[in-house]
């Protein structure tokens, strides 16, 4: 009797629905050192907010976690090297900053210095992926 009281107690502690555990997950695909940015709608500021710097090594990825989050995601590379220059994003220009880590909310709708064209990424529920390819 213990073991079912037990078991019955242990079903209705369970939550009935779990809050998908959403990413992002930044491959890249290049020779070359990647360093990335996103941006993400946050319903407390109202406004989508931009966050980077984020270092990709050659061939390797980063994962962003995004919790329960699973709307979309702008996404933003680039390397700068000697003698080559690379840049992937495309479509929308949000605000970061040039030189160092960055947190901007209400990246669309402020004037700032230093702008980057992102690329928007749906999020679906699990890991997502962006390739940076050459």
């Amino acid at each position: 009797m213990k073991q079912i009281i037990l078991a019955f107690l242990m079903l209705v502690s369970m939550p009935l629905f779990s809050k998908a555990q959403n990413s992002l997950r930044l491959e890249n695909n290049t020779g070359h050192t990647v360093f990335t940015a996103y941006a993400i709608y946050q319903d407390n500021e109202k406004c989508w907010v931009s966050h980077g710097w984020y270092k990709v090594e050659a061939y390797k990825s980063f994962s962003v976690d995004l919790g329960s989050y699973n709307s979309g995601v702008y996404v933003h590379g680039e390397h700068q090297g000697l003698l080559t220059n690379l840049n992937w994003g495309k479509g929308t220009t949000l605000c970061v900053d040039n030189f160092k880590a960055f947190n901007i909310a209400c990246t669309s709708g402020i004037n700032c210095i230093g702008r980057k064209e992102f690329s928007f990424v749906n999020i679906n529920d699990g890991e997502n992926l962006f390739r940076f390819n050459p």
